[in-house]
C-alpha cells in the first residue's frame, strides 16, 4: 500500500449497542501512512470507531474498505492487569513479536534486535529489567506503545494510550509515531485531549457517535458537519 492512497474508507457507518447508537452514520477515508487523531470525550464514539477500524466490530449500517495487508496493532490505556502481570518492560515488548503462527517459539536475532531499538528510541532500555508493575503510569504506557510498535503492523490504533505521559514522554512518543508514519504505517490514536492532536495530518472530532469536525494538518476545514 502507497503513502497518500486510502488505507481505510467509511461511507455512513453506525454501531449500535441494544438500542443505544455508539457511532452514527460516520463517512471517513484514512490515508495510509498518516497520523490520524480521533478526539472527543468519554461516550463520543472513540473506541467504537477505534473496533470497526480493526475489524473487531462489525457495523450495523455502511460500508467499511480496508486497503492494509496486516492484522492491526491495537495499543489499550494501562489498566489494573498491568499490576497484576509478572513481566518485565523487555519481556512486554517482546510480546508483541509473537503473532498466531509463532506461540511458544524463542525469538530469533531479529525479534531481540527489534525489542532493544524499540526500547531505546522511546527512551525505556534502562528499565529493560524492571518489573511492568513497579514503574509509574508514563513508563508502563510507553512499554505498551512499543509492543504495539514491534508488531510492525501496517495500522497502528492507539485508544487514550498516552494519556498517563507527562510533557516529555508525550514528545518522544509523538517524535517516535512521526516517524512510524514516515515508514508508512498508518497510526490512528484515540484521545479526549485535543493537545494531543497537536502534531497530527489529520483530527477527526467525534461528538454523540458523529463526525462534527475534521481538519488537515494546517488547520483547514476538510469539512463541514451535517446539522440535524
Amino acid at each position: 500500500m502507497n503513502q497518500g492512497q486510502p488505507a481505510i474508507s467509511m461511507e455512513g457507518v453506525s454501531y449500535r449497542y441494544g438500542a443505544q447508537t455508539a457511532v452514527d452514520d460516520v463517512s471517513l477515508t484514512i490515508v495510509a501512512g498518516s497520523l490520524v487523531a480521533l478526539v472527543g470525550g468519554n461516550g463520543s464514539g472513540k473506541s467504537t470507531l477505534l473496533g470497526i477500524l480493526a475489524g473487531l466490530l462489525d457495523p450495523a449500517a455502511g460500508a467499511v474498505t480496508r486497503a492494509t495487508a496486516q492484522r492491526p496493532a491495537i495499543v489499550f490505556q494501562r489498566s489494573a492487569a498491568a499490576d497484576e502481570l509478572p513481566l518485565t518492560v523487555k519481556d512486554c515488548i517482546a510480546i508483541g513479536r509473537f503473532g498466531p503462527r509463532r506461540l511458544f517459539r524463542p525469538l530469533a536475532a531479529t525479534d531481540r534486535r527489534i525489542v532493544q531499538e524499540l526500547m531505546e528510541r522511546l527512551e525505556i532500555d534502562h528499565l529493560a529489567r524492571r518489573q511492568l508493575r513497579d514503574l509509574s503510569g508514563g513508563q508502563q504506557q510507553r512499554t505498551l506503545v512499543a509492543q504495539g510498535l514491534a508488531q510492525q503492523s501496517d495500522l497502528l490504533l492507539l485508544d487514550e494510550a498516552t494519556s498517563a505521559l507527562d510533557v516529555a514522554g508525550q514528545a518522544i512518543v509523538d517524535e517516535v509515531l512521526r516517524e512510524t508514519t514516515a515508514g508508512g504505517t498508518t497510526v490512528v490514536h484515540a484521545t479526549h485531549r485535543r493537545r494531543d492532536a497537536q502534531h497530527s495530518d489529520q483530527t477527526v472530532e467525534l461528538a454523540h457517535g458523529r463526525v462534527v469536525h475534521v481538519e488537515d494538518r494546517a488547520g483547514t476545514d476538510v469539512i463541514r458537519p451535517t446539522r440535524r
